[in-house]
């Protein structure tokens, strides 16, 4: 049987803010053997990013970004 991605008691998971759980997610995926993660530091720094604030997505957008020296970069949601 699989083991769950999250091993944590269901009250806690419940309590636990949605981006939270995708922060955690995401961690667990790119430390898993066989995934191939391109720009891994930059997935990080995005990661880091987004633990402080912020979209994901944006985060990752803005963290690759600033590491190939493209800034700023355009959002819809914000300016990086």
């Amino acid at each position: 049987m699989p083991s769950p991605l999250i091993s944590t008691p269901p009250l806690i998971v419940r309590t636990l803010d949605t981006n939270v759980i995708v922060r955690l997610l995401v961690e667990r995926l790119v430390r898993t053997r066989g995934v191939v993660v391109d720009d891994i530091d930059g997935v990080i720094d995005g990661l880091e990013h987004f633990r402080q604030e912020g979209d994901l997505a944006d985060q990752l957008i803005g963290a690759r970004a600033a590491r190939a020296g493209a800034l700023p970069v355009l959002s819809f949601d914000q300016r990086f």
